[in-house]
């Protein structure tokens, strides 16, 4: 009974240390698996034999050394390639992607809005042009007193807002931009596509005709 429980000992005993030697290799990076390996490998090359149990021969030592040194240089290359400088390159590099990618993003989900302008259809990408900040409007501004020709009016637009250019056509830079339920003055001319217009702060444009709404509420 006891030389089976001496043996089952000696059987088992190994492989309680093979799973710690297996955990350790998983958790080593491959680099260092192949450094490890190929200085192994080449030290191979310079003894006769490993203890009682293996005996090395001339032709063994010779390939153990070219297989240590290539097993070596894999390793080299592997560690020098994941080196941190290359891995603060591949940060650098998929950070500025991450970047791209949001301005990506922003750029497609920028609202597009269709006008017909003479028959035609021009495009107006709203959102992404320069706006003169000097003469942006100030939402406390009151509406100044009509000039000749002017009449009261406000936008008919579904984003909530629409640009005031500084000329007559969709090219021109835009000066300002009036939003919902703001009142401000235009000169209709039904013979135009484009009107000019008096905002509240008295900045001086264009809009064009689609986006204005002749019949706004009566003011409180």
């Amino acid at each position: 009974m006891i030389s089976i429980i001496e043996t089952v000992q000696v059987s088992i005993a190994p492989t309680l240390l093979v799973v710690p030697i297996i955990e350790a290799v998983r958790d080593t990076p491959i680099s260092t698996l192949l450094i490890v390996s190929g200085l192994f490998f080449v030290l191979l090359g310079f003894v006769e034999s490993i203890g009682t149990i293996i005996t090395i021969s001339p032709g063994q030592k010779k390939w153990s050394v070219l297989i240590g040194l290539f097993v070596l240089s894999m390793g080299l290359v592997f560690h020098l390639s994941a080196s941190p400088g290359s891995i603060a390159t591949d940060a650098e590099n998929t950070e500025a992607t991450e970047v791209e990618s949001i301005q990506t993003t922003e750029v497609e989900a920028v609202e597009v809005e269709a006008i017909e302008v003479g028959g035609t259809e021009s495009i107006e990408v709203k959102g992404t042009e320069p706006v003169d900040t000097k003469a942006a409007e100030d939402e406390r501004c009151r509406l100044p007193s009509p000039y000749p020709g002017e009449v009261e009016a406000i936008i008919n637009d579904p984003d909530g807002y629409t640009n005031v250019r500084g000329g007559a056509d969709i090219n021109y830079p835009v000066s300002t931009r009036v939003r919902d339920y703001e009142f401000f003055y235009v000169v209709p001319d039904p013979n135009r596509e484009w009107w000019p217009v008096r905002t509240a702060c008295n900045v001086e444009g264009y809009m064009h005709r689609s986006r204005v709404d002749l019949n706004p509420p009566r003011k409180l």
